[in-house]
């Protein structure tokens, strides 16, 4: 999702964009081991470690993800050949920067139900190309 998009999705614009933009923009920060400190550096990614903001910039930025994992649709070839679509009915766990994907299948649907993963995670991939 393209930045002003992103926070659009969230119902933020304006001033409030370019608070977001400046407080998360040209930070620095230092390393300390023991009673030294390292040179200063600045940080190009993430959020202020201990902010207050961190758990809802974590959900800002994941809802997208959210949202797409919850609305892909599989094709399923039915014994006449005809393609049915249906909910993929994929469940999903986001912690950290961890993603985790689940669904249930039957045993004897093994093949089938791996493809439909992997067919789900490459659109996954080739959206998130895209949009983010």
């Amino acid at each position: 999702m393209k930045e002003n998009a992103f926070f659009v999705w969230f119902g933020i614009h304006g001033s409030v964009i370019n608070w977001f933009k400046s407080y998360l923009t040209s930070r620095s920060f230092r390393v300390k081991c023991d009673k030294d400190f390292s040179s200063e550096h600045i940080s190009s990614c993430g959020v202020p470690q201990g902010s207050v903001l961190s758990p809802l910039l974590f959900v800002m930025h994941t809802t997208p993800l959210s949202t797409l994992i919850s609305s892909l649709y599989v094709f399923i070839l039915q014994q006449d050949n005809t393609q049915n679509i249906k909910p993929l009915s994929l469940n999903h766990h986001l912690y950290a920067d961890d993603t985790q994907l689940f669904f249930s299948f039957h045993p004897r649907n093994f093949d089938s139900s791996i493809a439909h993963l992997q067919t789900a995670v490459k659109h996954i991939y080739e959206i998130s190309l895209h949009s983010y």
